[in-house]
């Protein structure tokens, strides 16, 4: 038996022609606005967007399972308003990144947790599953931060970010195998 299937679902749907120099893995390295396109756009309320997701994939054959789940950014969809280059903002769009891994690592931890039993009775309805939850986190943070303005809750976000990726580091790493 041989089966193998690609998910990537985002924020933001990724094309399918983003090259893999387009897509930024999350890691420990901060975002910088590099990462980013510039934009003028002087009348826009929109300061910047990341647009972030998991990419997901699984090989399965008659030897076991790999399962391959990644935070990415789409640096061709995402940007930033010239007028609004600022620390602050660019610390909001990283912990729209920071929720994807946090997602990523809910993901893998599930497959951890569930391997055999559940990781091979369909994957992909699984991954929906934790694309929803990541959704509702992204818009809540938004929501609750006021896209960054309320810097009380953007700092009760960060700390609450921090302090799920630390509660989630063994699940960290992208790759898993079950034989």
């Amino acid at each position: 038996m041989y089966r193998q299937t690609i998910c990537l679902i985002a924020l933001v749907t990724f094309a399918t022609t983003t090259s893999a120099q387009e897509l930024v893995d999350w890691q420990e390295k901060r975002l910088t606005w590099d990462d980013f396109e510039k934009r003028n756009l002087p009348h826009s309320r929109t300061g910047a967007i990341t647009s972030s997701g998991i990419y997901f994939s699984y090989l399965e054959d008659d030897d076991g399972i790999n399962i391959i789940v990644k935070a990415q950014m789409d640096k061709t969809r995402s940007w930033v308003n010239t007028h609004s280059m600022r620390d602050e903002v660019l610390s909001h769009e990283q912990m729209h990144f920071d929720i994807a891994e946090i997602h990523a690592r809910l993901l893998r931890q599930y497959f951890t947790l569930n391997n055999k039993k559940f990781a091979r009775h369909n994957p992909e309805n699984i991954y929906k599953k934790y694309i929803n939850r990541l959704r509702r986190m992204q818009d809540d943070y938004d929501r609750q931060t006021n896209h960054g303005n309320d810097m009380y809750m953007q700092m009760m976000w960060e700390e609450k970010i921090k302090l799920m990726l630390t509660d989630l580091e063994q699940y960290s790493h992208q790759e898993m195998a079950w034989r």
